[in-house]
């Protein structure tokens, strides 16, 4: 569905029971399938309301779910997540997981801080942005 992106940034962002946010915050669990289900919708979202494109795709007549605005709980549950998980996992409570994989982590960092990057601008910071933000 094209719309399963919007349902999982709800769900994500307001940290429903399987979310990833919630495991991490409350269980000191990365759960790579959830961080992966998050990030997912977080591209779509980006895809979505990408400026770059001409015309733009994100006012369609009658759409309940697209406008030239962004509603302010995307908004904040992109700038929450792209400040929040870092600072989280920097946690001394971290610091063996962490060091397990290290390499997993900082790319999953730089994803976040990437998905960022392009919502917030509104344009990909790269030319291919599925090759950019293959699965983990």
């Amino acid at each position: 569905m094209a719309d399963e992106w919007y349902r999982v940034l709800q769900q994500e962002f307001n940290a429903h029971d399987g979310s990833f946010l919630l495991q991490l915050r409350s269980d000191l669990l990365w759960d790579k399938v959830a961080f992966s289900r998050l990030t997912s919708a977080m591209l779509e979202c980006c895809k979505t309301y990408d400026t770059g494109n001409d015309p733009p795709t994100t006012h369609w007549p009658g759409s309940p779910y697209y406008d030239l605005t962004l509603p302010r709980w995307l908004t904040e549950g992109f700038w929450y997540v792209s400040t929040f998980v870092r600072d989280h996992t920097s946690h001394p409570a971290w610091r063996e997981k962490i060091a397990r994989e290290p390499d997993y982590y900082d790319r999953a960092y730089e994803r976040l801080f990437w998905l960022a990057e392009w919502f917030f601008t509104g344009r990909c910071p790269f030319l291919d942005p599925d090759k950019a933000f293959m699965p983990m």
